[in-house]
């Protein structure tokens, strides 16, 4: 079945693409007027059919309607399923009925579904009472559905002006309920249904007959065979040889389901791989951010009000560095990047520090913004300055620096606010023990803003000296 000439095998399986600039997406047609849903290799598809209604005005004449559907599938390799539909009517006073023919003879089938009010209604129940149901027969072409009634609905027009029939898949998710009755609440929620249509590869020839014309013969498959449909008349189709899946249909398309469960277990088994790497992944993360003094420092950032530092994950630095590209990275921490924080000690003292430095707020100090303790070395997340370091300006190779005299008078002067303020400006004197210019960076401006204190010392008022553990850290 397809659009292409190379893709169907005769013009009963020819299907169109109907586009418009309403229609999103495009829908295929089967015999250009068959919305198809689904196909399935074991020879049914699901196809959308339409309602067949009557309305009548209050006093028993008809208003309008849209009835005796006539579906047509004579000489054609497609019967309505009767496994997998079910006639269906709604109504409180309604006969509702299905008349097809057979290769046996004509077949009728319907229901009679009828009810005084709503009351005696039940959501759910499609047995005669506001809703009836019936099977068909096999092999059923030409289909019409027909809608009777009793009283025009003139008993019940104020709740239930309308009748209605389809044939529907019984798979089809239809719940029957009081609202259906009302109005013409059914046909506004279901202008048409999904039914289901049985389809053979070849009608009117069995398959002994089909195996002497090879050129026209439709299981292409070598590991397929052939089976026989004898429901309305002679016809066959195709299926894969027990062992083999697939598709019988085209050449190479039933495959052992060895090679097939061999393909799943590669899948499972790779899948399951990436999730135990994952699940160890987290497990690690867990771990380090425990280690590194995570609980802690979410408890000290949450305790203080309009805080803005943050505790970054693995994958938000990755991102936002571009996987830790090199011009990210200000440094690596002054003991590489294989230093840990072991000692329990260690790591609050690491925490208390690591508070302190997240609220240092001057313009001439570069602000922490916040850290990531997930990984085994925590690392640093600095505000970005754009203009490079102070040593790059002054060292710049084989052209002068573009800074005035006046801004390098600005700069140092700015350099020594800094260092200032965070020798006697913060709650705890914190000295910087390593000031130089290629830890002094520039802003677009060329506004120093001090940086790295790795070798720094934190002072506490009653002046016992600290070493940090910034050097221990990798920043970013």
């Amino acid at each position: 079945m397809g659009q292409d000439a190379s893709c169907f095998r005769n013009h009963w399986f020819n299907m169109t693409c109907h586009e418009s600039d309403t229609l999103t997406p495009p829908k295929a047609l089967l015999l250009d007027t068959f919305e198809v849903l689904d196909i399935s290799l074991q020879g049914q598809l699901r196809i959308k059919f339409p309602i067949t209604w009557v309305c009548y005005y209050q006093y028993g004449i008809e208003s309008k309607s849209d009835e005796g559907h006539r579906l047509a599938f004579e000489e054609t390799p497609y019967t309505f399923s009767n496994t997998h539909n079910k006639f269906t009517a709604i109504g409180c006073d309604t006969h509702a009925y299905a008349k097809g023919l057979t290769n046996t003879g004509v077949f009728e089938s319907g229901c009679i579904s009828y009810c005084s009010d709503t009351n005696n209604v039940i959501n759910g129940s499609c047995t005669g009472i506001g809703c009836c149901q019936s099977s068909i027969q096999a092999g059923l072409q030409p289909l019409k559905l027909i809608i009777r009634t009793i009283h025009n609905h003139s008993n019940v027009w104020s709740f239930n002006p309308c009748s209605y029939a389809a044939l529907a898949d019984q798979d089809f998710n239809f719940n029957f309920s009081v609202s259906d009755l009302l109005k013409t609440n059914f046909l506004d929620r279901n202008e048409k249904v999904p039914a289901v249509v049985d389809w053979m590869a070849e009608w009117n020839e069995t398959c002994q007959e089909a195996t002497r014309n090879k050129a026209d013969y439709a299981c292409l498959s070598e590991n397929s065979e052939c089976y026989d449909i004898t429901i309305n008349g002679p016809g066959y189709s195709c299926k894969c040889s027990p062992g083999y899946q697939g598709n019988p249909f085209v050449p190479g398309g039933c495959q052992g389901i060895g090679s097939i469960l061999l393909f799943l277990l590669f899948v499972i088994t790779w899948t399951s791989y990436l999730m135990w790497r994952k699940m160890k992944s987290i497990k690690h993360k867990e771990k380090f951010f425990q280690q590194n003094g995570g609980l802690l420092l979410r408890k000290k950032i949450c305790s203080r009000k309009g805080n803005t530092f943050k505790i970054f994950t693995i994958e938000e630095l990755k991102k936002a560095t571009n996987n830790y590209n090199a011009s990210t990275v200000v440094g690596e921490g002054g003991y590489g990047i294989k230093s840990k924080l072991v000692d329990a000690s260690q790591i609050e003292q690491f925490i208390n520090e690591l508070d302190i430095l997240s609220q240092t707020n001057h313009k001439n100090v570069v602000k922490l913004l916040g850290c990531c303790l997930e990984d085994q070395v925590p690392i640093l997340v600095y505000e970005f300055v754009s203009n490079g370091t102070l040593y790059h300006h002054i060292h710049m190779p084989k052209h002068f620096s573009s800074i005035s005299l006046e801004n390098w008078i600005r700069i140092a002067a700015e350099t020594a606010e800094a260092l200032a303020y965070l020798h006697s400006a913060t709650s705890t004197t914190i000295v910087h023990r390593d000031v130089k210019s290629s830890n002094i960076l520039l802003d677009y401006n060329f506004t120093a803003k001090v940086s790295d204190f790795g070798v720094s010392r934190l002072v506490s008022i009653d002046q016992t000296q600290i070493t940090t553990l910034m050097q221990e850290l990798g920043d970013t």
